[in-house]
């Protein structure tokens, strides 16, 4: 299909204890929209946040936010963050992974080579073959989280508040 819009699932808070973690150029509105408009490319430089059963979800293309330590490390104090990258037109994906608010694991490939390795390999990663570096990223992020993101019945009616760059 050729995704283009990052996703981050923090555990068990809520959308008001992300939103402290979130970096202060960042304002999260009352407009709302679905999942389907949340992962648009129109959506650029913002972000859409909502809830799952057991996860907040923040999509964006601003690799800069879904990728922002800091925040990672905030909204994962006490918790766990998982990163799913797909950025289909530059041939970048992966995952990140931070717990209790330390980093924990990322591994980023690119024109399916990996380049950015660090931290332990999980034991969830030990059977993927990355043979399509799209399809793989969101299989791990399943196996982290149980959570199919790529699959519309896991965002059916769920609403999302739009998140302004400020």
């Amino acid at each position: 299909m050729g995704w283009n819009s990052s996703v981050v699932l923090i555990a068990n808070k809520t959308i008001k204890q992300v939103e402290k973690a979130l970096p202060d150029v960042f304002t999260i509105t009352d407009r709302q929209i679905g999942w389907e408009d949340a992962i648009m490319s129109r959506l650029h430089p913002h972000a859409a946040i909502g809830t799952i059963p057991g996860w907040v979800a923040l999509w964006s293309q601003n690799d800069q936010l879904v990728m922002f330590e800091e925040f990672l490390e905030a909204a994962s104090r006490g918790s766990r963050a998982v990163v799913c990258l797909q950025a289909s037109v530059s041939t970048i994906h992966g995952f990140m992974v931070y717990e209790k608010g330390k980093h924990r694991r990322t591994l980023v490939r690119e024109n399916y080579e990996p380049v950015v390795d660090a931290g332990d390999p999980l034991p969830e990663e030990a059977d993927l073959k990355w043979e399509d570096d799209e399809d793989t990223a969101f299989e791990i992020v399943r196996l982290l989280t149980g959570v199919d993101v790529a699959d519309f019945d896991t965002w059916e009616g769920v609403k999302f508040n739009v998140v302004e760059l400020t």
